[in-house]
C-alpha cells in the first residue's frame, strides 16, 4: 500500500470514528484546577529521552561511515509518517495550555524524532550514489 493509501485509510478510520461517537473532542470547559499527575510527566519525558536517543548512534556511524548502506529508507518514510500523525493526533485534539502541557513528553519524543529521520533523509540523499535501489526495500 503506498503512503497515500495509508493516509487515505487513516482518514477515513478517523472521520468513522468521529461520526459514530467513538471519537469524541474534549470538551472546551475550564479544568484549570486538574493536576497534572507526577508519575506519569517523569516517564513520559524519560520516554521522550529514550526516543530520541535512539537515533542518534545511527546518525553518527552515517557519518563516520559516510554510507546510509543497510539501512531501509521505507523504514525511516514510514516513521515519519506514523510520529507524523501521532503528533498531529495530540495536538489536533485539544488546543487547551493544560492538555498541551500534560501531552508535551510525548509530542517532544514524536516530533524530535522527526528532526532526527529528516537528518538521515538528508543523509541518504549525501551518501547515497543513485543506484542504491536496496535500501527502499
Amino acid at each position: 500500500m503506498s503512503i497515500i493509501g495509508v493516509c487515505i485509510v487513516g482518514a477515513a478510520g478517523w472521520a468513522i470514528a468521529w461520526r459514530t461517537g467513538v471519537w469524541v473532542p474534549t470538551p472546551t470547559s475550564d479544568d484549570s484546577g486538574k493536576e497534572i499527575a507526577l508519575g506519569a510527566q517523569i516517564l513520559g519525558y524519560a520516554s521522550a529521552v529514550c526516543y530520541l536517543g535512539a537515533r542518534i548512534p545511527q546518525i553518527i556511524k552515517n557519518q563516520r561511515d559516510r554510507s546510509c548502506e543497510g539501512l531501509s529508507l521505507l523504514f525511516f518514510m514510514l516513521s515519519l509518517l506514523g510520529n507524523a500523525t501521532y503528533g498531529a493526533g495530540i495536538l489536533f485534539h485539544s488546543v487547551e495550555k493544560e492538555y498541551f502541557l500534560t501531552n508535551l513528553p510525548w509530542l517532544i519524543g514524536s516530533l524530535g524524532t522527526m528532526v532526527e529521520d529528516v537528518t538521515i533523509f538528508i543523509q541518504f540523499r549525501v551518501f547515497g550514489n543513485g543506484a542504491q535501489s536496496a535500501a527502499v526495500v
